[in-house]
């Protein structure tokens, strides 16, 4: 496999301050990373002028990302998932679909075993289940690791990480960029290579010294404390001894010069130190750009470095401190080698690493990834399969909530049909049968309500993995639309059966159905409401807080609390075309009474109504067929809504 040179030019990211200015700035390891690998910014736009080039050539942000892979900080896993399975929802949707299984499995194999997952690959992710339930599974460095197991499965050219575990993987010609903070010596020992840039040595003339100062990432982290510099400066000195005030104020002056040149005000012009853009015209300081170039490596597999170039550094080695100076630099016998450059400084670290060639170990991960390279990702019916296996995995896995669900329809219903116990069939009933009818339909638009917590969670690990670029968007709505579908429709029908016959309301079976059909469309409308609300609200409690109103509005308009003829506001009345509840409502009540003679007893105390279609003309104007297009046009509306925000809004909001 060639080596691969990565070019970043003109980066600059720019940020709205207190006073609406625009500021560039390019602050912190996590933003850095998020702009070389052309990931979203929160609150921060990439400027125009900004490209990325791949071995010479300019690449469109949105073709680099499907040729890289970023690992995130933080876990983003399926919690009722196993590893193995985890890894190979990756493989199956990263590799080409003509992958065969064998080689597939043997890339799940690999990866795992290269990450220490050999003996936890049969054991679940573990962690918090939508619906708060919790599972106890993998260790959090377990989670880590795994994490990065599951984006690199199909051998991508280019890996962004923020922690540095893949030495194996970069001594396979594979480019690795990562950053770290503060390493330790064990993370330390397995860079072969490290430019260390520190603003603050250039600015104060604070030499390093092996012998004294150890690893070059401990004495850039001490030049952050007064204290420190204090004793550092003054071993330097020898006998020139120096005063903490004098220190402090050599501290504080570079800091000045720091705030002067990076101060937030908009620059006039660009001004750039070699490919990268800057602010204020000023010159960058040397801690936030690190630098490897295509130098031979000394390996066993004779391999050379992958070419990461972030900018120029010619003529400008001032602050670069080469790991070699103060930790002898030795062969491996595994081919391998990483160079990273580790920074610190007052505005947050940047690194880079890169990996040297090196034969792959596994004859066929080796056939896998020359077929990522020379094939395009899955199709849509592949994604769609895939996805569909792992979300009734994740019902099926999740079995308090989905049990819980089923039993507290079925509790409902009981207790609904309790109350409305063997409703008589006289003309004297009627009222209580429109009140059992109204209280269905008021009680299956409420039970979504139990799942808020699943739809929220659900809702934004969609978002989160398409703007990832794991899958299309719309194959893996389609996947969780037909499960999540099934299993709403399934509780709400459980319901409407168990309450519909302790009630005792019409028999026959085309009266049956009706009831059910009406039921189970009313509480998929709701859960869709609730799906919309989690997607474009920001947070559980006003996605809560608008299906509640819009709950209340259906029940207000739905002609049986208040009849339409008796609003006094006609524009109020109209609303009722709005309520999916009202075309309900009036649907069951014609199911219920619509050509029905009631016995009336001779000595009736309350109202007797024996001919049925006078209760219908009451609260019925609409056929049961517009019915049906009602309910079925607002349960499609809303998951075209729910598909567009998440689509062109959250997920585009994510990528950038």
């Amino acid at each position: 496999m060639n080596s691969t040179t990565l070019t970043w030019q003109n980066v600059k990211v720019e940020f709205t301050d207190s006073k609406r200015r625009n500021v560039c700035v390019l602050q912190g390891k996590s933003t850095l990373m998020d702009v070389l690998a052309a990931r979203a910014l929160h609150g921060g736009t990439v400027h125009p002028q900004s490209r990325v080039l791949v071995n010479g050539s300019r690449m469109a942000p949105s073709e680099f990302v499907r040729m890289r892979a970023f690992v995130p900080q933080e876990d983003r896993l399926v919690a009722c998932l196993t590893a193995r399975e985890t890894v190979t929802l990756h493989a199956e949707l990263d590799l080409p679909p003509r992958t065969s299984a064998a080689s597939r499995a043997a890339c799940v194999d690999q990866v795992l075993h290269e990450m220490g997952l050999s003996k936890q690959q049969h054991t679940l992710v573990g962690g918090n289940l939508g619906g708060g339930v919790s599972l106890r599974g993998l260790s959090g460095g377990q989670k880590r690791r795994l994490n990065i197991a599951s984006r690199i499965v199909a051998a991508p050219p280019v890996v962004f990480l923020i922690i540095l575990y893949l030495k194996v993987y970069a001594a396979r010609s594979h480019t690795v960029i990562t950053t770290l903070h503060q390493p330790s010596s064990a993370i330390w020992i397995e860079i072969d290579k490290a430019w260390c840039r520190t603003y603050f040595n250039g600015e104060l003339g604070l030499r390093y010294i092996p012998e004294r100062n150890g690893l070059p990432s401990d004495w850039v982290m001490d030049l952050m404390s007064p204290g420190m510099a204090l004793v550092i400066q003054q071993g330097q000195d020898d006998g020139d001894c120096k005063t903490a005030d004098s220190v402090r104020e050599r501290l504080e002056a570079a800091a000045a010069r720091f705030q002067s040149r990076w101060g937030g005000s908009a620059p006039d012009q660009d001004k750039k130190v070699g490919n990268v853009a800057t602010a204020n015209g000023a010159s960058a300081p040397n801690f936030d750009v690190a630098v490897i170039n295509g130098d031979t490596a000394n390996t066993a597999n004779g391999g050379s470095f992958a070419k990461v170039a972030i900018g120029s550094n010619e003529g400008n080695d001032g602050g670069i401190v080469p790991k070699e100076d103060c930790n002898e630099a030795s062969s491996r016998s595994d081919g391998g080698a990483v160079a990273a450059a580790g920074c610190c400084g007052g505005g947050g670290g940047a690194a880079a690493a890169a990996a040297c060639g090196g034969a792959p170990v596994d004859a066929a991960a080796a056939d896998v990834s020359s077929q990522v390279a020379a094939a395009g990702r899955s199709t849509w019916l592949h994604q769609f399969v895939v996805l569909l296996k792992r979300e009734v995995q994740m019902i099926t896995r999740n079995r308090a909530d989905a049990a819980g669900r089923m039993v507290t329809c079925m509790l409902t219903g009981l207790l609904q049909g309790l109350v409305f116990l063997n409703l008589n069939n006289e003309g004297t009933a009627w009222q209580s049968r429109l009140g059992c009818i109204f209280l269905n339909l008021i009680i299956v638009t409420e039970l979504p309500f139990i799942s808020m917590g699943l739809i929220l969670s659900d809702a934004w690990l969609l978002i989160r993995e398409a703007a990832e670029g794991m899958y299309s968007a719309t194959a893996c709505y389609a996947a969780r639309l037909v499960v999540n579908t099934v299993l709403n429709s399934l509780n709400a029908a459980v319901y409407a059966l168990t309450a519909y016959g302790l009630a005792g309301l019409r028999p026959g079976g085309e009266h049956i159905l009706v009831f059910v059909v009406i039921l189970v469309l009313s509480h998929l409308i709701m859960c869709q409401i609730m799906a919309f609300g989690a997607v474009v609200l920001p947070n559980q409690d006003t996605a809560f807080m608008f299906a509640v109103a819009l709950a209340v509005w259906h029940i207000l308009l739905a002609n049986f609390p208040f009849r339409w003829k008796d609003i006094s506001w006609s524009w109020v009345a109209a609303l009722r075309f709005g309520s999916p509840m009202y075309f309900s409502f009036g649907s069951l009540v014609g199911n219920e009474f619509g050509g029905r003679t009631l016995p009336c007893p001779l000595r009736s105390g309350p109202i007797c109504i024996s001919d049925g279609d006078d209760v219908v003309a009451l609260y019925k104007d609409y056929s049961l067929g517009t019915t049906l297009v009602v309910l079925a046009a607002w349960w499609v509306g809303l998951h075209a809504l729910t598909l567009g925000a998440m689509a062109a809004w959250r997920i585009r909001q994510l990528r950038g």
